[in-house]
């Protein structure tokens, strides 16, 4: 009983009771616990001894508001439930401590209303920069609204922004070149023999999504190939257990909503005929829902079907099959994240160094955000950094490998430098020689036979 009258007690003792308690002045009681010169030896250790007796604990909001500085980034998430959002956030936390910042972490499950409430809530905890990944189909308009000209502090989006015209208070964002990731992966998909392949996504995908830029990089790495097929599945809106993009934007989706989807989609893969030799999943979480699935129906990866998937983390290392994956840099992502949330000198500087923002027809160039803290017009910084190829043991390579398209005229060096790899290349270049010597000599034939008749033909006709 005792100790937790103390403890109640540590909760209510400020430093007006610490200079009631040794009648001094309370600025002496701030002074000494500062270690400042202007307090003599004796009153300091006076003054420790008593906080160390009433267990005092500063006022860290008062400490915040006195000083203008409460040394916090907010961090606004979907959720952190799934493997790819923990590993992102735990990044993020740890590239903060390291520069003596705290974390103030809010989830809006997708919701805009949601994300509003969580903004307002990070500006009255007076944070001094915001990390934002924005709800699912955020217009711009509603990102205005819950970003708006009131927020003095500086905020970085995570991923590639879609809009022309952002708020002021953007300083810019971090992502990925999905588009690059998926044409390595479909190339490798291609090398490794398969022709058949299917590409799950909870949704129909549009052209300015991160799933729709996932897809283009596959049909362009596969329109190399004529015989290769990419079929898309997806759910329509009254499939989907969260109802749609629709519902999604009214009332959000939880986690457990990624998990039926995943299962849903597993379900329409298995009906496929002829099914396709490989899936690719657009984040770990459902390849793994899609792997337990295919072992429930009694099919085995990657001997029946090959699997890879999009933002691999650890468990891709570690689970019953080591999945092939397009891995982002998560570290690199959250360094540059909390970069622009702080949007210190320094930090602009070193953003200014690494600008990746390509204006181009896909990512058309942005105005109404200042990218350094003094308030200068300009562009937001994009970071647009390079996603890597994980290549593990979930995809098979196929016996034997599809030829890839011939190549008109192609020299011998050429032809050499191709087949270093693959000992069944050079196989094929000499069956199609040898047809080629064939074809000549049937031509060097056929004509000789004709030379031959001609002759006679004249002769018949000299002695007639």
């Amino acid at each position: 009983m005792l100790t937790q009258t103390i403890e109640f007690m540590a909760r209510q003792i400020t430093i007006a009771h610490l200079a009631r308690r040794l009648d001094v002045h309370p600025s002496t009681i701030s002074l000494a616990l500062r270690d400042s010169r202007e307090v003599s030896e004796a009153t300091r250790r006076r003054v420790c001894a008593l906080a160390r007796r009433l267990r005092y604990s500063p006022n860290q909001i008062a400490r915040c508001l006195r000083q203008r500085a409460s040394r916090t980034l907010g961090v606004v998430f979907p959720y952190a439930t799934l493997p790819y959002y923990a590993t992102l956030l735990d990044a993020i936390y740890a590239e903060a401590h390291d520069r003596g910042l705290h974390l103030d972490v809010r989830f809006h499950q997708w919701d805009a209303r949601e994300e509003e409430i969580a903004i307002r809530s990070l500006i009255e905890r007076r944070v001094e920069g915001l990390i934002l990944l924005p709800a699912a189909r955020c217009s711009c308009d509603t990102l205005h609204r819950n970003l708006s000209a009131s927020i003095s502090f500086p905020v970085a989006l995570v991923g590639l922004s879609p809009f022309k015209n952002l708020p002021r208070a953007v300083r810019g964002w971090v992502g990925t070149d999905m588009r690059w990731g998926s044409r390595q992966l479909g190339e490798h998909l291609l090398e490794m023999g398969h022709r058949r392949i299917a590409f799950l996504t909870p949704e129909r995908p549009t052209r300015t999504s991160s799933i729709g830029m996932r897809l283009a990089g596959l049909h362009s790495a596969l329109r190399e190939q004529p015989d290769a097929t990419l079929q898309v599945v997806h759910l329509d809106e009254n499939e989907r257990p969260d109802g749609g993009a629709t519902q999604v934007a009214q009332r959000g989706s939880s986690a457990r909503n990624s998990f039926l989807v995943g299962q849903r989609l597993a379900a329409r893969f298995l009906e496929i005929s002829p099914r396709p030799t490989a899936a690719i999943t657009p984040d770990e979480t459902m390849a793994h829902v899609l792997l337990a699935s295919l072992s429930a129906g009694g099919l085995r990866v990657p001997d029946d079907v090959s699997l890879a998937c999009y933002d691999g983390t650890h468990l891709s290392d570690f689970g019953g099959v080591p999945l092939t994956c397009v891995k982002q840099p998560i570290e690199e992502m959250a360094r540059n994240l909390v970069d622009l949330a702080v949007c210190t000198p320094a930090c602009v500087e070193h953003l200014s160094a690494c600008d990746t923002h390509r204006q181009t027809a896909d990512r058309p160039p942005v105005r109404g955000a200042t990218p350094d803290p003094n308030g200068r017009g300009g562009r937001p910084h994009a970071c647009v950094l390079q996603p890597t190829l994980i290549q593990r043991a979930s995809i098979k390579r196929l016996l034997p490998p599809g030829p890839a398209a011939p190549a008109p005229r192609v020299s011998r060096r050429t032809l050499h430098e191709q087949s270093s790899g693959n000992v069944m290349m050079p196989r094929v270049q000499t069956r199609e020689r040898s047809s080629v010597r064939r074809a000549a000599c049937d031509v060097k034939r056929n004509s000789t036979k004709c030379f031959t008749l001609i002759e006679l033909l004249v002769v018949i006709a000299i002695i007639s």
